[in-house]
């Protein structure tokens, strides 16, 4: 009912340094995105699903 392998996870990521947001095709990758473009210290993230998708 509720599969995940069809979904987009938007992710954003707000540091010291800087923001970037982007789209990743797993929640591991979003957060693997977060990690890899923040500097310094995180003060905010954010990873959003979308929905099933209808076939």
């Amino acid at each position: 009912m509720f599969k995940t392998e069809r979904r987009v996870y938007f992710w954003e990521v707000k540091s010291e340094k800087g923001h970037a947001k982007g789209y990743a095709t797993s929640k591991a990758y979003a957060k693997q995105m977060i990690r890899l473009v923040a500097e310094g210290d995180i003060i905010s993230h954010k990873i959003i699903a979308s929905g099933n998708k209808k076939e």
